[in-house]
């Protein structure tokens, strides 16, 4: 913004006047100007063109809305009496002298428990009214009208400390007991910290990365059309732009572990993720990071099972394959808890690997983590401790390459043999004898009875069914 007459501009508004405005002694005629600046703005040009000024320094803290006019009149009749000359009539005004009315309430009982002594109502009334803040007593609280010239009065607090001001700080007593009022925690309180006990329990360290993501890894954790919120280039040039996912900064700490000998780093953060929205707003979320500097998609799914069985057992976790930006083709999935998304999780892509130099491939998952804070189940679930002894048997099937274990646990599903009580992923085999395009799945069937041992005809009658059904879908059963 700056202050201009017909032709050019004579000076930064709020911050710097100009050198052909300034008083010398050849100077006859004056005009003065008295304006009030937005405060924001004046900053901004202060800060963008790194100007400081004892002007810019008044203007960017907020003046009194009905000071210009007052002002200027003053500063006209002090040039009179110290200098002499002929006031011309008339001013010229633009804008509208703003000044809202703000009101604030005083609780009398806040009053005497802030300051730790008892403050007779009259002399609380006494001392607003000597700031000519106009107090109106109502019941237990008094009420107040600012002034425009006191920006610095907002809430209730601000006037407390006016009234300890003016009664005086030595009329406070100093008391050699501390009282300390305890308060439950809040349940997203109570929901972060079950996180990080899980994951602690799970072998991580909680890491605190900056919020800023470096221009390597800026576009390899989001979609290509999601824009970030950038940092003014005066205050940061390289590396400005604010994070889209806790994982590159995640990787890039594993990154250092590495340098410095330790390999394997496990390692997660619960923190701030910031993109653009289509109206250009920034976009907030909170979520929770995971990274291992090991190739384990077994080891990680497994802690983010735990960790969403411990929040709430009574919702299904399903891992649906899926490619995710930041993740290798085919080794990647969204995670969804009781059938809502809730994050994503896979191996990192070679590509990113290679841009940090790492010496493995690391796993990563990231997990929103307002879901997790509203679906978390606080009140405790129990059930009895099974009677009776479970059986396991295992089944390999020979299934083309395409088809994933979800399919194979949906078909399973499907059956529903008696006493089922859960499926175990165990692992896969490619190579000979087996031909090519296809793969040996192997899982673990898992039975328990609640009325009494299982005996192995029952168990092998329902995997029988499972056979049956698998060789009616094309899988044969591995020798």
């Amino acid at each position: 913004l700056v202050i201009a007459d017909a032709q050019r501009a004579v000076a930064l508004a709020g911050v710097m006047g100009g050198r052909d405005t300034e008083v010398s002694d050849a100077t006859v005629n004056v005009l003065l100007e008295s304006a009030r600046f937005d405060p924001l703005s004046v900053r901004t040009t202060s800060r963008r063109l790194a100007m400081k000024s004892d002007s810019s320094y008044r203007f960017e803290r907020g003046i009194d809305p009905t000071l210009p006019l007052r002002a200027g009149l003053r500063a006209a009749q002090l040039i009179l009496q110290t200098a002499g000359g002929q006031l011309l009539k008339g001013v010229a005004e633009a804008g509208i002298e703003h000044a809202p009315i703000k009101r604030i309430h005083l609780r009398l009982s806040r009053l005497n428990q802030l300051l730790g002594m008892p403050i007779p109502s009259a002399s609380a009334m006494d001392a607003l009214a000597r700031l000519q803040l106009k107090p109106e007593l109502k019941d237990d609280r008094i009420e107040v009208t600012v002034p425009s010239w006191r920006a610095d009065l907002n809430i209730e607090a601000d006037l407390i400390e006016e009234v300890a001001r003016i009664i005086g700080y030595d009329k406070i007593p100093v008391s050699d007991q501390i009282q300390i009022r305890l308060t439950p925690p809040q349940p997203q309180q109570i929901t972060t910290e079950q996180i990080r006990q899980t994951l602690v329990a799970a072998g991580y360290f909680e890491a605190i990365t900056i919020t800023f993501v470096s221009d390597l890894l800026a576009d390899d954790f989001k979609a290509p059309d999601v824009a970030l919120p950038r940092a003014d280039a005066m205050v940061r040039k390289a590396d400005a732009r604010l994070r889209p996912s806790l994982l590159p900064g995640l990787l890039e700490a594993i990154r250092r572990n590495e340098a410095a000998g330790t390999a394997g780093a496990r390692l997660f953060e619960i923190g701030s993720t910031f993109t653009l929205d289509a109206a250009g707003r920034v976009d907030e979320r909170r979520r929770v990071g995971l990274a291992a500097g090991a190739d384990g998609l077994r080891e990680i799914r497994g802690v983010i099972e735990a960790l969403l069985g411990r929040l709430d057992a009574s919702r299904a976790v399903r891992v649906v394959p899926a490619d995710e930006p930041g993740f290798a083709r085919r080794a990647a999935g969204r995670i969804e808890w009781g059938g809502q998304r809730v994050g994503r999780l896979g191996r990192i892509d070679r590509r990113i690997v290679d841009k940090l130099d790492l010496r493995s491939v690391p796993v990563a998952a990231e997990l929103e983590l307002d879901p997790l804070l509203a679906g978390a189940q606080h009140v405790p679930q129990l059930r009895p401790l099974p009677k009776y002894p479970a059986v396991r048997r295992d089944l390999s099937l020979v299934v083309p390459e395409h088809v994933r274990f979800d399919a194979i646990l949906q078909l399973i599903n499907q059956v529903a043999p008696a006493n089922l009580e859960e499926v175990e992923y165990v692992g896969v085999y490619r190579g000979k004898p087996l031909e090519k395009g296809t793969k040996s799945q192997t899982i673990s069937l898992i039975f328990r009875s609640p009325t009494g041992t299982l005996t192995s005809e029952a168990v092998d009658a329902a995997v029988k069914q499972v056979i049956d059904v698998a060789h009616a879908r094309g899988f044969k059963l591995r020798e």
